[in-house]
């Protein structure tokens, strides 16, 4: 599948649910060729045919970004089927670790939140640098919440807040 010239690409990651799914949405609303990013494969596809029924703006494709390999076939994918991105925005989070506090925190989780919330997002990058460097425009979008601002933070939920 290849886009026409005129038409931007956008990859969101975690598009498969709550805001990186609407991000989706308004996406292809406004033009974009939406590569919509998903852990499980098949979730982002039951999720991207109830975007776009038709099938021409917004696709699934597997994401992990906490797994090197993924996110370079994911790459690889974006550039051999759509020739280019132009938009990256980065939404995939981790597990809120609600339960937790700062003096209970599972290192193992602190570490898998870390992974997936500072490092997922530097490799999609880093992978996708190239062709948004080609890009007339283009454009990151690094979503984040509350939840990691040192004004609200109260020792609770630690791996999401320092992550």
């Amino acid at each position: 599948m290849r886009v026409n010239a005129d038409q931007p690409v956008a990859v969101v990651t975690g598009g498969n649910r709550g805001v990186g799914r609407e991000v989706c949405r308004q996406l292809s609303l406004l033009g974009f060729m939406v590569v919509l990013g998903s852990r499980d494969l098949r979730r982002g596809e039951l999720a991207a045919k109830e975007l776009d029924p038709e099938g021409n703006r917004i696709i699934a494709c597997q994401l992990e970004v906490d797994n090197s390999v993924s996110v370079a076939s994911m790459a690889e994918w974006v550039k051999n089927q759509l020739g280019r991105t132009d938009v990256l925005v980065n939404n995939a989070s981790t597990v809120y670790d609600r339960w937790a506090t700062a003096s209970s925190a599972d290192l193992g989780t602190v570490a898998e939140a870390i992974d997936v919330n500072l490092f997922g997002p530097w490799r999609v990058i880093d992978a996708l640098l190239p062709m948004l460097r080609s890009s007339t425009r283009p454009r990151i979008v690094n979503v984040s919440s509350e939840g990691g601002s040192i004004s609200v933070m109260t020792g609770g939920s630690p791996a999401y807040s320092v992550s």
